[in-house]
């Protein structure tokens, strides 16, 4: 009796390993996929960004501002 309950415990205390590193591996791989969309978003902000503040820049050389100093 006591050796089937020892048996029992061990085999419950491995499915809840088991359980317990399948749970944690799943939260890790859907952290780790939302991290690397965040870092893919904020670096397509970033070039966005970029791209816009140069043509800005460029539009503001083309066409210098009217400073006639009567």
């Amino acid at each position: 009796m006591t050796t089937g309950l020892a048996i029992l415990g061990l085999a419950l205390c491995a499915v809840w390993l088991a359980v317990g590193a399948l749970v944690g591996f799943t939260a890790w791989f859907i952290g780790a996929t939302f991290l690397i969309v965040a870092l893919l978003f904020a670096l397509r902000v970033d070039v966005v960004t970029r791209g816009i503040l140069r043509r800005r820049a460029k539009i503001r050389d083309r066409d210098p501002p009217d400073v006639s100093g009567d």
